[in-house]
């Protein structure tokens, strides 16, 4: 459905506000300033924005006081709990940002800001112009017609729905213009509309479809006229409660009339100052929104750089500066690099440098930019200062930039500082690491943008046709504030020694060897991939044939609506325990999943699902990746995992699935090169062990330090079998409740929960290290890993039981989840140091290629195999020393799916 043109947008604030601070994990800025509401408001602002694209808008606030539905009916929304006190903090800065951003805002005591926005809906509607409430309630259903609509969010803030008079009947079951005789049958309970005892909203739309309003309804009722489908006992009901119904439907029809003035000149959209937008988004720290607000008619955009620059930049084209420029750098202590590129992971078309937070330097390396340096002595000159011992180079991910490098032939030693990394180890929680978003949280400096530095005409369209002065500022101030954020969260970790430590022995160190591992790559067999697609494409056709002889026709197995006539409607299988959803019963993996053994057709759908995802996200892409030699090279990110867990992209190769036969197919196509082996080293247990050890159960550790099977230990305890056991090992840890083992198991959940409680009364010690956890983030906002990474989750703080409960589980496992990934970390770091200093001259050498969870893979030539495989163990093993052994277990192969253990 399209939204109507050049339309009034109507925003009911109150019901905004309170749903997304609901929705919403609890948010502050640096001032303690509650943020969730105020940010989901706008949010859903912009998005309205977006897909309605209006002409017009104004938003209506409910005010402090009674209303006249108070004064009719004392009982009316009596019950409702007190405002929470974040919620009203934020109030304030909400009518900040609508000022600001020039849209009107209508209250009027003694009504609420329904029937404000019902009163505007109908003075526009005399005014020709079409209108969209925006609204978390649905009693603004009953203003639905023609020219009137409803947008509404759904499960989540961004999750939209627009709806019409149809989309009204088919979400209710009654017309916009039945919703007041609706309530007035069933009540609402949020607003403490009574309705009439016994009446369900089934049982409303039942009566309502017979007699389209309480007065028709009424005049059958009390000529003793009788409906289809109610019994004696539900139309006594409706004749006892008449005058509630009437009261009811009083208090829930949007009063039209209230006393206030539609001009709508003044609701005009873009018209409003940038600037004073900036000055709020700033404050609150709403960095991500900045740019996604609709250009003002009346201000430059508040992407564009400030007025007043209070740094210099310099542009080197010759070789005397570029030598002098080096000769001055030698003497810093510390120097930013940032390199430009003319597109991801493109070729290198310039380098900016910055010795201190005022003065950046560009040196362009393409002949667009008028630049006499050729790259060979670009090269020559640079790499002394790039190889100088005495000045540390720091970037902002600047693993990208040592790539970029590369290709010039430039290598950079030493890394020693990161702001991305740094942002992201004092502040893991937040959602955006880069530098844009950066500048603006810590130094409140907005950069200028790609698109301002590229330009936007047909001539400029990247900064490789774009004039030399803009591409020399842009690029150089990227130098600059990085070295400003550089010289802030170097402040910050000095005052958090724990996490200043986790950055400069774990985090910091590993970046180059990242660098290094994706530079490398692993060797993809093209050919083999392409047989294993056709060996897919004939299975995916062979199922699809099977599923469709079981439709009544061509069936689409991707979409879930026809998947839910097959299945519930052609097979009637059982509906009982399957979850619905607004597109009615679900038919996702793990509903699917309660229906195997019913029909043979499930097995079918789940397959044809494995099937076509792992060709669409592997088979298909990974032979596009490969380079010239048949390498393909993904991306680590130390800055996406909360849990300090590394990220892999482009492709991923950490969600290959590894107990699926199919998932090992795709893994067989990564090789060994010619002469060489694939060396696998997983630590066994490693979350199960940092548990024993920090939570200091005696039963636990013993039986690592024994070399005892845990799960047999646990299964032999509690007198369960050990697949149970395992279940519960692992789960225990996420938070596994009675119902989940239950449904793991396939067991009743009052056996679950009897298992759960025997694990806690034999292992009492690690229940009260969880109890203990849980508390200690209520009181701190945190959970820290052995090495004194922080998780902040300030979910736990949030009004909603069942978003506390969430914080509850990512706190019970975050310790040891980021326990395992810092150990990992450090490993790696002292397998790379030892692959370099043992075989970094060879020509033919170990190399360190993959790490994907608990494992590190390398290739190893034939005759050092052995040899690294026994290093590679000891280091992993004793990397760090904690109470219970570390347990690594070592494979070889040609191939990454067909793994033998090697005995060392």
């Amino acid at each position: 459905m399209k939204p109507p043109k050049e339309s009034l947008l109507l925003i009911d604030g109150h019901a905004l506000l309170y749903r997304a601070f609901h929705a919403l994990p609890p948010l502050k800025n640096k001032a303690g300033i509650p943020t969730n509401a105020v940010y989901g408001f706008i949010t859903t602002l912009i998005k309205a924005f977006e897909d309605i694209q209006p002409k017009y808008c104004a938003v209506a606030f409910d005010v402090a006081g009674p209303t006249f539905r108070h004064k009719s009916f004392a009982g009316y929304k009596a019950s409702r709990p007190d405002t929470p006190t974040d919620l009203l903090q934020q109030v304030p800065y909400t009518y900040e940002v609508i000022e600001a951003m020039n849209i009107p805002i209508f209250t009027k005591e003694g009504f609420e800001a329904d029937d404000i926005i019902g009163t505007l809906a109908k003075q526009a509607k005399t005014q020709n112009i079409p209108v969209v409430i925006v609204t978390g309630d649905k009693d603004s259903f009953q203003l639905v017609d023609d020219t009137t609509f409803v947008y509404i969010p759904k499960r989540t803030l961004t999750d939209t729905q627009l709806y019409d008079p149809a989309g009204v009947v088919e979400r209710m079951g009654v017309t916009p213009t039945q919703i007041p005789d609706f309530k007035a049958l069933s009540g609402d309970a949020s607003d403490e509309i009574p309705g009439i005892a016994g009446i369900g909203e089934k049982t409303a739309v039942t009566i309502l479809q017979q007699a389209p309003s309480i007065e028709s309804l009424y005049a059958t009722v009390n000529e003793g006229k009788s409906f289809e489908g109610l019994s004696e006992r539900i139309l006594q009901k409706l004749k006892d409660g008449e005058a509630i119904a009437r009261q009811s439907r009083e208090l829930a029809t949007i009063d039209r009339d209230v006393p206030i003035q539609l001009a709508i000149e003044a609701c005009v959209i873009h018209e409003y100052d940038t600037n004073k937008v900036a000055e709020v988004f700033q404050k609150l720290e709403f960095y991500s929104l900045l740019k996604r607000l609709p250009q003002s008619t009346i201000q430059t955009d508040i992407s564009s750089p400030p007025k007043k620059r209070d740094w210099s930049f310099h542009t080197i084209t010759n070789e005397e500066d570029l030598r002098k420029m080096v000769q001055d750098f030698m003497k810093a202590e510390t120097i930013a690099v940032d390199t430009e590129t003319d597109g991801l992971r493109g070729n290198i078309i310039g380098i900016s440098l910055a010795a201190n937070g005022f003065e950046g330097f560009y040196i362009p390396l393409i002949s667009e930019h008028n630049s006499n340096l050729d790259h060979k002595v670009v090269t020559e000159i640079l790499q002394p200062l790039f190889n100088s011992p005495t000045v540390g180079k720091i970037g902002h991910n600047i693993k990208y930039d040592l790539e970029s490098l590369d290709k010039l032939g430039l290598e950079v030693t030493p890394i020693t500082f990161d702001t991305m990394i740094a942002a992201y180890v004092l502040h893991a929680h937040l959602r955006s690491f880069d530098l844009d978003t950066a500048s603006q949280r810590e130094l409140g400096y907005t950069m200028i943008s790609y698109a301002d530095a590229a330009g936007s005409t047909k001539k400029e369209t990247s900064l490789v046709t774009a004039p030399i002065e803009r591409v020399a500022e842009y690029a150089a101030e990227d130098a600059v504030i990085t070295y400003r954020l550089y010289e802030a969260y170097r402040k910050q970790l000095d005052a958090e020694p724990a996490l200043k430590k986790v950055a400069e022995t774990i985090d910091f160190p590993l970046v180059p060897v990242l660098k290094r591992m994706e530079s490398r790559g692993v060797c993809l067999d093209v050919k083999k991939l392409g047989r294993l697609e056709t060996d897919i494409e004939q299975e995916i056709g062979t199922i699809k044939a099977k599923i469709e002889q079981h439709a009544t026709g061509p069936i689409n197995i991707n979409s879930p609506a026809q998947l839910q006539k097959l299945l519930f409607e052609d097979l009637k299988l059982e509906r009982q325990g399957i979850r619905s959803n607004q597109k009615g019963l679900s038919t996702a993996a793990q509903e699917l999943e309660k229906l195997q053994g019913l029909h043979p057709v499930i097995d079918d759908i789940l397959r044809y699902r494995e099937l076509t995802k792992l060709q669409n996200t592997y088979v298909q892409i990974l032979p596009k990746l490969a380079d010239k030699g048949g390498r393909v090279h993904t991306q680590f990110s130390q800055t996406t995992a909360t849990t300090g867990r590394l990220a892999s992209s482009d492709p991923n190769l950490q969600n290959i699935p590894i107990r699926s036969e199919l998932g090992n197919k795709i893994r067989a196509t990564f090789v060994a090169p010619k002469g060489y082996d694939l060396l696998s080293l997983d630590y066994s247990q490693i979350e199960l062990r940092i548990i024993a050890h920090l939570s200091n159960d005696k039963n636990l550790k013993q039986a690592f330090i024994d070399g005892r099977d845990i799960h047999d230990e646990v299964a032999k305890r509690l007198g369960i079998d050990r697949r149970a056991a395992k279940a519960i090992n692992f789960g225990i840890f996420y938070g596994l409740s009675a119902f989940g083992l239950s449904q793991s198991l396939k067991i009743e959940q009052k056996v679950a929960k009897q298992y759960i409680d025997a694990y806690f009364e034999t292992y009492s010690v690690v229940a009260q290290y969880l109890q203990d956890t849980k508390q200690s983030l209520r009181e701190t906002g945190y959970v820290e890993t052995l090495f004194g990474r922080r998780r902040e989750i300030p979910e736990i703080h949030a009004s909603n039981s069942i978003v506390r409960a969430q914080a509850e589980r990512i706190a019970i496992n975050a310790p040891a989840q980021g326990t395992a990934a810092d150990l990992m970390k450090l490993a790696m770091i002292e397998v790379d140091k030892w692959l370099e200093q043992e075989y970094g001259d060879q020509a033919e050498r170990p190399y360190l290629l993959l790490q994907v969870h608990d494992e590190l893979l390398l290739e190893s030539p034939h005759a050092l195999t052995r040899e690294v495989g026994n290093k590679v163990k000891t280091i992993m093993e004793n990397v760090t020393k904690i109470s219970v052994p570390l347990e690594t277990n070592c494979a070889v192969g040609s191939n990454w799916g067909e793994l033998n253990e090697l005995e060392l």
